[in-house]
């Protein structure tokens, strides 16, 4: 995320647990409750919510194979125009 001082926007602090004596926490919250609360914050700074798409994960593995293997091969990975 980098450095804290280019970060743009106030401090924030979600309180969703309590540190115990044992080394454990209590959790107060749900995660429906803390993303109410982080959309309450994005609409108090003006915000929009910006959902991410979806990463396909089963194709990005699958283009990670197919170039680990034609470096394998020593295939180049450049095609001339016209070719497929």
């Amino acid at each position: 995320m980098g450095s804290a001082d280019t970060f743009k926007t106030e401090e924030f602090v979600f309180p969703g647990h309590i540190p115990l004596d044992n080394g454990h926490y209590e959790v107060l919250e749900t995660v429906g409750r803390l993303k109410d609360a982080a959309d309450d914050f994005r609409i108090k700074m003006d915000k929009p919510y910006r959902p991410f798409d979806p990463i396909d994960m089963v194709k990005g593995m699958e283009e990670f194979a197919t170039k680990r293997r034609d470096a394998k091969v020593g295939r180049k990975m450049f095609s001339m125009v016209g070719t497929s």
